[in-house]
């Protein structure tokens, strides 16, 4: 699942502008209590994880819900600290650059991504670097419009998600199909990455040497 360069470069430029009309994350106290109801409505407690990776983040950090330490991948970050007040990139270690470019020694107890696949421009190539970053993840993301759109570059489906995620060896422990926040065409993967097991062959230890019995 791919798009062009082109398409995502302007689905970018969208994003800001929506970001810089739209107040919902410039309303604080809304902004928390709508993230927290969300966030437990998931099952998630505040203080579940030691360090949290925002994949995707937006100008505002959801995952301050959580008290941890916060990594942000954001390529946006630094038009939106520039232009939008209420923006606080500043509360995590930020990476402002696309999920398409892997960022080596980045790794956290989880990952979450929250709507933001479907803005992106390479599925595969994501899966293949955050499933490097974390052990549990939870991604949520709009799936099954068949046309792109501006701000959606990307057209994602249920079957090919799950087959790129078993092919990088993330491991889906719960999934549910539209939530009451977004549309009834997101999809929500709670996900593991999948145990490897090294069966170590045991080496026969060697013949002790004994002396012989003096007589």
């Amino acid at each position: 699942m791919l798009t062009t360069l082109d398409s995502w470069r302007q689905a970018q430029s969208s994003e800001l502008e929506w970001h810089k009309a739209n107040q919902w994350r410039a309303q604080d106290e809304l902004f928390k209590s709508d993230t927290s109801a969300y966030l437990q409505s998931c099952g998630f407690n505040t203080r579940q994880f030691n360090s949290v990776i925002d994949a995707g983040c937006g100008p505002r950090l959801r995952s301050r819900y959580f008290k941890a330490k916060l990594y942000a991948i954001e390529p946006l970050a630094d038009a939106y600290k520039a232009s939008l007040p209420w923006c606080d990139l500043d509360k995590a270690t930020v990476y402002p650059m696309p999920l398409e470019d892997y960022i080596s020694g980045l790794h956290a107890d989880f990952l979450m991504c929250l709507n933001v696949l479907d803005h992106c421009r390479d599925f595969d190539k994501i899966i293949t670097n955050i499933s490097q970053y974390a052990c549990e993840f939870f991604l949520s993301y709009d799936c099954g419009d068949p046309k792109p759109d501006p701000l959606h570059p990307l057209v994602l489906d249920e079957e090919s998600s799950e087959a790129c995620f078993s092919a990088h060896g993330l491991t889906i422990t719960k999934k549910i199909k539209g939530d009451p926040w977004r549309a009834g065409y997101s999809l929500n993967y709670w996900l593991e990455k999948a145990a490897t097991i090294e069966l170590a062959v045991a080496k026969p230890a060697p013949a002790r040497r004994t002396r012989k019995a003096r007589k």
